[in-house]
Parts: structure tokens; C-alpha cells; sequence
């Protein structure tokens, strides 16, 4: 099963620097990638550990190491498809979800209020992979001439529900002071905000990146 990917090595990952890899890479169904928030670098994050207010759902965070498996995320259909088949690409505009590959969890947002930002905050929800609509997200590529995610290309991600973009800020980091003794601290809140800006973009970086059917 593709889960197993994630008891490989860091090093093993397409883009990973000991690689090498330069050639066009596609975003495909059924990769598995490290989602990286490029205004900070800090990777998209998540472990079992529950928000402490709003929904008490699974946290989502952004984290600065590059060396945890906490930052492996499945590529698969919407909510509301059939299963794509493993290696399609995705195209610029198209409905994605994320699944948390080692808690199994759905990348979600929804009408709760986010810890730090008071923006829309942002969870991992579902089990073994079965979410809602919450968990739909467009991929919007910043380079209108790419048809197609691309590894290492700009995009942002737009719920298709709240039409609010995945964000993070270093300015919304977890520290002693807004999180006493709470176990996040150091990583940064994620959360969804309506405008798609710089603090909205993220890059497939690293990932095991199956082969495009088409």
C-alpha cells in the first residue's frame, strides 16, 4: 500500500538535496509529498495532537524541521469523485484532498476560529482517510502557464468550501508566552485566510512522485 512510503528515508525523496533530480517532475495522484510554505520554508504539519480550543480536531502546523514524517502528505481525489487512478496529474484548478499519511486524517478547515490569527482555522479530520467536503482543496498554480502542478512550482491551496487559501505566518509562531508548556512550541499556526498573497503559497518540494498515465 502506498502508507508504507512513509517508513522510507527522508534522503529517498525526489528533491531532497542529496538527489540530485532536475528534470520536470508532475504532482501526481497517489504522491506522496512534503508541502513547504515558501514565504518561511517551514514544512505543512501534523501529529496527534488535538487543538486546545475551536473544533478539537487533529492540529495542523508548519514545522522548520525537514527530517520528520509528520510532513508526509497523500495526493488523492475530492471528497465528492472516484478514486483517481495512481500517477494522473493534476491540473491547475482541479479539486485535491490531502491525507495525513501517518494519523490518516484529511487536511481540513472549517468555521472555527484559528489559536493565534483568529483567521479560519485549519485541522486534520476524518478516519483512515474518510472526511467531508471540509477536506476539498483547489489547486491554484501562481504560473498561469503551467496546465499542471508541478514539483517545486508555486501554488495555493483554496478550500472548496469557505474559499479561504491555506496560509501560514511567522508572526503567528507558538511560543511560551501564547502556548504555555503546550508541545507545539517553536512550530507555526496554519490556518485559512480570504486573501491569496505571499503568506498563501506553498511548493511540493520533496515527495515520492508517481509516474504521469498521461
Amino acid at each position: 500500500k502506498i502508507r508504507f512510503l512513509a517508513c522510507i528515508s527522508p534522503a529517498l525523496f525526489l528533491g531532497h538535496p542529496s538527489y540530485g533530480v532536475s528534470r520536470i517532475i508532475e504532482v501526481t495522484c497517489g504522491s506522496i509529498i512534503k508541502l513547504t510554505h515558501v514565504n518561511t520554508g517551514y514544512q505543512l504539519h501534523s501529529h496527534q495532537i488535538k487543538w486546545g480550543s475551536g473544533s478539537g480536531q487533529q492540529s495542523v502546523t508548519a514545522n522548520a524541521s525537514t527530517n520528520d514524517q509528520g510532513e508526509l502528505f497523500l495526493v488523492k481525489e475530492s471528497n465528492d469523485a472516484m478514486p483517481c487512478e495512481a500517477g494522473t496529474m493534476v491540473k491547475c484548478g482541479s479539486k485535491i484532498r490531502l491525507e495525513h499519511v501517518i494519523t490518516q486524517k484529511n487536511l481540513h478547515t472549517h468555521d472555527f476560529v484559528s489559536p493565534i490569527s483568529k483567521l479560519q482555522e485549519v485541522s486534520a479530520f476524518g478516519e483512515e482517510g474518510y472526511g467531508d467536503s471540509g477536506d476539498d482543496w483547489v489547486v491554484n498554480c501562481i504560473d498561469k502557464t503551467e496546465d499542471h502542478w508541478l514539483k517545486s512550482s508555486k501554488i495555493s491551496l483554496q478550500s472548496s468550501v469557505t474559499k479561504k487559501y491555506l496560509r501560514s505566518d511567522i508572526a503567528s509562531k507558538f511560543t511560551s508566552s501564547n502556548c504555555p508548556h503546550c508541545p507545539i512550541i517553536g512550530q507555526i499556526e496554519v490556518a485559512a485566510q480570504f486573501v491569496e498573497n505571499e503568506i498563501a503559497f506553498w511548493s511540493a518540494t520533496q515527495g515520492l512522485f508517481l509516474s504521469s498515465t498521461s
